[in-house]
């Protein structure tokens, strides 16, 4: 017997039928069976075009494109965005007011005491935001993980289809410890022995030796993150090894 989702079945059951032969019962009495990938990837197709249609209905763009779209565009998108979302905004303080009177009037039998000042318009950070946002934050020396997020944020926002993009800068805010700082900082902990060259090295050339590795293999960031790591201090020290000495210590001195 195949099941159907959400329909009741009676099953009749062989020991309550004393015509029925008990010595034999299957085990287990039932199961399941699996549904055809045919309709796996047709539900699958059904919920992207869901997804988008949605997406659509709010004016934000679901294209495959992360950049070439005017400015003229984007503001008249945003515009009427922010148009939409002022629409749902009105109705919710419409219904929030509403439902105030109703409880002061069924609590206090009389006129609502509490005045909601409703929102007049919309900003949404735009990548340029997030931008000036992280510079500021780097020179106020705030802690890593905030700036990681802000940095995630702007990636996600103006790249928001490049899914690779976003997993690089994800794992290189792991790989790499001094993700955040810049080359005075590094060269003061080169100086003064904190960290080694090949750190250095892994700081301003993790991005390169990341999309090395995904040339070679386009599945390289589904490695576990131990492995990424040793794999690109490996990668770090051996440049370093092959560095001569006059070029190395020209770099420092930069």
């Amino acid at each position: 017997m195949t099941f159907t989702f959400g329909k009741d079945y009676v099953i009749p059951m062989p020991e309550n039928n004393i015509q029925q032969d008990t010595t034999t019962l299957p085990s287990p009495p039932f199961g399941t069976v699996d549904p055809p990938v045919a309709s796996i990837e047709f539900l699958d197709e059904k919920v992207k075009y869901l997804l988008e249609t949605s997406f659509l209905n709010l004016n934000i763009s679901v294209t495959d494109q992360p950049t070439g779209v005017t400015a003229t565009e984007k503001t008249i998108d945003e515009d009427e965005l922010i148009t939409f979302l002022m629409q749902i905004s009105a109705e919710e303080f419409y219904l929030m007011d509403e439902l105030i009177k109703a409880h002061t009037w069924m609590r206090w039998q009389k006129e609502e005491v509490v005045t909601i000042t409703k929102p007049t318009e919309f900003r949404i950070r735009s990548s340029s935001d997030l931008t000036e946002e992280l510079k500021s934050g780097v020179a106020a020396q705030l802690p890593v993980p905030y700036l990681m997020k802000l940095q995630q944020e702007n990636i996600d926002q103006r790249f928001q289809n490049d899914l690779v993009m976003s997993d690089v800068v994800r794992i290189v805010s792991l790989v790499d410890p001094f993700v955040t700082a810049d080359l005075m900082t590094i060269n003061s902990l080169v100086s003064d022995g904190s960290i080694e060259k090949w750190q250095k090295t892994l700081h301003f050339s993790i991005y390169n030796f990341m999309y090395l590795r995904l040339d070679e293999n386009p599945n390289y960031l589904q490695n576990d993150i131990q492995t990424i790591t040793k794999d690109m201090q490996d990668m770090a020290k051996a440049l370093v090894a092959k560095t001569p000495n006059k070029a190395a210590s020209l770099l420092d001195n930069l």
